[in-house]
């Protein structure tokens, strides 16, 4: 998406994960506004899986809903606009720092406060060493991408990862840094009551984390042309710093070196300043006269040589620099990376999913708690369809076969064939056997091959961890039953349902984690 419409989407996003409850963003307005973007892209009929129509019209839909929802968010929240402006990195953030680069460039006093200057510690010297191992820096990091293959923009990270450079490094600090200077400003309020003001500020924190994550790449090339332009202009003010003061007082050329003579000497600055001397037609004066303590020499001609040299190797440079990293800049801004497959888009549509759907829970050898069938339900209803028929079987006994478990397709109005799912709940307290476990889902997996159903296993920790305080204890138990599972070529898993599953992030794991067991469709383990 473009960067507006992908950050009208995060922004969005944020608030509902952050007001559950509805405080500032209702819930009657998120339902109109689904509906009215379902019409729009004529998908309020689709019955399917909706990111399978075209990935939502080509994320149409996704931008429509999240518009309308922004609009009235704006005008409840006004901050919101300057929020996101800042969050960009963009106006508010690189003139500055731009700014303090040039005034730290004037106010340097490279020429120094003894009025000589030594031209193997010139102070510029350094500046062109520094930049020079950036540009070393940046071939082979370009190479070594070369060879390795670069990341492509549309790839998103679901889990939280290192900085890959200083840059990427820099740009959360930088957007951490103008997302707290705004929400502490003085200029900062934040309008109703105070619960709303709770969620707001939540939502907007979490819009930081899903931003930055989202469009990570954009604001590391921004973060990269601004330090580019930031070095441009402080070497701009560093040369103008040199002028200003060489006007007002006389300045004296020297040099020293306990290991260098003067051929040697001679010789390195023919190297750094042969192309300004070039350049400028003006012959490299001899050093031999110099020489310290007692030499000295008119200080004009070496600091238009440097002068020269640092535009040379460091002003044109950097600002070709920039200018690549804008393009790049204008380029991720067109393409920033949303997955419409991300659990929350499903269910932010999911009432409009999942008709054609039957859905059976059978809890074996235990009988599960009628709250954990709730929060069950309400997972499984997230994760196949608001419309999907959800239905908790009877507890199968111990040892018991898998004749009669598995129930018969169904047709629906239309006459078309209900997708099926049978999901297993075993018991993280009861001790996994492979002929008794394993047994009864390989009968399973043989009966559902030819009934045409879908698997999926899961495993509740909630009576093992009530009972036992171990964690190693609890990991052993969890891996026995892993290993008995993926003997017959499944996957499993584990929920504690003892607890409630309102965090956004682990509803969506856990959402992920069950689409990817699902068998046979999912990413289930190689039988042993």
């Amino acid at each position: 998406m473009r960067e507006r419409r992908a950050q009208n989407v995060l922004v969005v996003r944020a608030f509902e994960e952050a007001d559950p409850d509805g405080i500032v963003l209702p819930a009657h307005l998120r339902a109109a506004a689904t509906r009215r973007a379902l019409m729009v892209t004529g998908l309020s009929d689709w019955q399917g899986e909706l990111h399978d129509a075209r990935n939502f019209r080509n994320g149409e839909t996704v931008a429509r809903r999240a518009r309308l929802l922004f609009d009235g968010l704006r005008r409840k929240v006004p901050v919101l606009g300057g929020v996101l402006r800042i969050a960009r990195l963009g106006a508010g953030t690189a003139p500055a720092l731009i700014g303090l680069a040039l005034a730290i460039g004037l106010a340097s006093n490279t020429l120094g406060p003894v009025r000589q200057i030594n031209l193997l510690s010139f102070p510029i010297l350094g500046l062109l060493c520094w930049n020079l191992v950036l540009y070393l820096a940046r071939l082979g990091n370009a190479l070594i991408r070369g060879f390795g293959g670069s990341r492509g923009i549309e790839e998103v990270d679901d889990e939280p990862r290192g900085p890959r450079s200083l840059s990427e490094l820099l740009s959360g600090i930088f957007l951490k840094g103008a997302l707290w200077r705004r929400l502490h400003g003085r200029r900062f309020a934040l309008a109703g009551n105070e619960g709303e003001r709770r969620v707001t500020a939540r939502a907007l924190v979490r819009f930081g984390a899903l931003w930055h994550r989202h469009a990570r790449d954009l604001l590391t090339a921004r973060v990269r042309r601004t330090l580019h332009l930031g070095a441009v202009a402080m070497t701009v003010g560093v040369v103008l710093g040199m002028y200003v003061r060489g006007l007002a007082f006389e300045y004296r050329a020297v040099w020293e070196s306990t290991w260098l003579d003067a051929g040697q000497v001679q010789t390195l600055l023919r190297l750094v300043l042969g192309p300004a001397s070039a350049l400028l037609g003006l012959e490299l004066p001899d050093v031999a006269p110099l020489q310290g303590p007692g030499g000295e020499g008119e200080a004009a001609p070496w600091i238009h040589l440097y002068a020269v040299t640092a535009v040379l190797f460091v002003v044109l440079p950097r600002t070709l620099l920039a200018l690549i990293e804008a393009y790049r800049c204008s380029r991720l801004a067109a393409e920033v990376p949303v997955d419409l497959h991300d659990a929350y888009f499903r269910r932010q549509f999911s009432a409009w999913r999942g008709a054609t759907r039957e859905v059976d829970i059978v809890p074996y050898s235990f009988s599960p708690r009628p709250v954990a069938l709730d929060r069950l339900r309400a997972l499984l209803q997230d994760a196949f369809g608001a419309r999907a028929r959800i239905r908790v079987g009877e507890p199968l006994s111990y040892g018991a076969e898998s004749r009669g478990v598995v129930p018969g397709l169904e047709a629906d109005a239309n006459g078309a064939i209900r997708e099926a799912y049978l999901v297993v709940l075993f018991n993280l307290a009861q001790s996994p056997e492979i002929e008794v476990h394993g047994g009864f889902l390989q009968e399973l997996k043989d009966q559902l091959e030819q009934e045409r159903h879908r698997l999926l296993v899961l495993i509740d920790v909630s009576a093992y961890h009530e009972r036992v305080a171990d964690a190693e204890r609890r990991q052993e138990r969890l891996r026995s039953w892993v290993r008995v599972v993926n003997e017959v070529g499944l996957s499993a898993v584990d929920l504690e349902l003892s607890r409630p599953l309102h965090e956004a992030d682990l509803v969506e794991l856990l959402i992920n984690s069950m689409r990817e067991a699902t068998w046979p469709d999912g990413r289930a383990a190689e039988p042993g």
